[in-house]
């Protein structure tokens, strides 16, 4: 069905209300087939969609969650060079049931790029984020990597 010149869809319109900034790229990263567990479900998609508008920048979160996905394997122990016993079902699971630990590495991912580089070349290194217990309700960017960096390399 065409819209009336002038209006966008209602995805459209509901991904810039959750701060995505190019919704036709967001669109395409949450159709990707490794986050079908998650977005074909909408009270999922819901609530992944809130948590990536409470993000600095959404767009960079999804981006970034799309590339740890792909860099995890399908199935434990398949394949991965650092003896990774983690999966993608894994990682989908803890961001379905467990919303402190989804809104913690969004809130990364969505700070910084060169943090989502990490996890994306080392994907085990996402369950640091399992243990951090903020000694703060609202831990600073740089008080959050300092512990995200010596839970990776203390």
């Amino acid at each position: 069905m065409a819209l009336p010149q002038g209006r966008r869809s209602s995805n459209v319109t509901r991904l810039l209300r959750h701060g995505f900034t190019d919704p036709s790229a967001a669109r395409r990263l949450l159709n990707a087939p490794e986050l079908a567990g998650v977005c074909g479900d909408p009270v999922l998609l819901d609530g992944l969609l809130d948590a990536l508008g409470a993000t600095a920048d959404p767009d960079l979160a999804l981006r970034r969650l799309v590339r740890l996905v792909e860099a995890l394997p399908e199935a434990p122990g398949d394949g991965d060079d650092e003896g990774c016993a983690d999966s993608r079902q894994t990682l989908l699971d803890a961001l379905v049931t467990a919303r402190p630990i989804r809104d913690r590495l969004l809130g990364v991912l969505g700070v910084s790029e060169a943090l989502g580089d990490h996890l994306a070349r080392h994907p085990r290194h996402w369950q640091a984020l399992l243990a951090y217990e903020p000694t703060a309700p609202h831990p600073t960017a740089s008080g959050f990597e300092r512990a995200l960096a010596e839970g990776i390399w203390g």
